[in-house]
């Protein structure tokens, strides 16, 4: 319970603290409490004003998203496997990230509103990152 104390109250003052700390983010910049809260928010949190975010609140690590205010948290992943590590795309239309599925790490993509996951490698990966393509 303490856990999630802390956790509700990391994503609220980072929620306070985004539009000020977006002016100066680079645009494949991540936010890293720690290894079980990962929050991603440059680039495409100034497209979609949505955070993805990391949550253990159902037993394994999970993929959210909310508004940059804390609200309207949606569960984008839901299985029995841990997923991290979400990354969204420069467009802001997708979502990579990292997932133990098949009992090995593996980088997956995924639509933004959760739908279409797929599994883009085959011999482990974690921490996946978009770059901007000019």
């Amino acid at each position: 319970m303490r856990y999630f104390k802390l956790v509700t109250l990391f994503v609220f003052l980072f929620a306070l603290l985004a539009p000020v700390l977006a002016k100066d983010c680079p645009e494949c910049e991540r936010i890293n409490e720690d290894d079980n809260n990962f929050c991603n928010w440059c680039g495409a949190r100034l497209l979609t004003g949505r955070i993805a975010f990391v949550s253990s609140r159902d037993g394994d690590r999970e993929i959210f998203v909310m508004d940059a205010d804390g609200r309207n948290q949606t569960q984008l992943t839901n299985n029995t496997s841990d997923d991290y590590s979400p990354a969204w795309s420069p467009d802001g239309r997708r979502i990579a990230f990292a997932s133990w599925r098949d009992g090995d790490r593996k980088i997956f993509v995924m639509d933004a509103d959760g739908r279409n996951q797929t599994q883009l490698t085959t011999e482990g990966g974690s921490y996946p990152d978009w770059c901007p393509v000019e």
